[in-house]
């Protein structure tokens, strides 16, 4: 359904919530908004700078957030892969960034 009401929407909804992820003062808008654009991942591959933008943000959830929806996206966000192991240092974002990194690429192994 999120595919479709995206679809409808088109590029300026994405626009706004990459703005709300990035600019937004409430870090409760700005984990909504970075968990939504996970939802939409067939038009999110623009969001993806954003999103690895802020998936080291020191906060406590909104790199959880930025992780779970680069996950969403799946293949296409492989660019944000270095990023992502980069989270793996947090112990917040840990068990997201992983999750993500699975997802993005299914033969991703940890290298200690």
């Amino acid at each position: 359904k999120t595919s479709l009401i995206m679809k409808e929407i088109g590029d300026t909804a994405i626009s706004e919530t990459i703005s709300v992820v990035i600019n937004h003062e409430d870090w409760h808008a700005q984990i909504w908004a970075a968990g939504l654009l996970g939802f939409f991942s067939p038009y999110s591959k623009e969001s993806i700078p954003a999103l690895i933008k802020v998936v080291d943000d020191k906060g406590a959830f909104l790199p959880w957030a930025a992780a779970f929806a680069l996950g969403n996206i799946g293949s296409n966000a492989k660019e944000s892969i270095p990023s992502l192991v980069l989270a793996l240092k947090h112990s917040k974002s840990r068990a997201a960034a992983y999750d993500a990194l699975k997802k993005i690429d299914p033969k991703y192994e940890l290298k200690e």
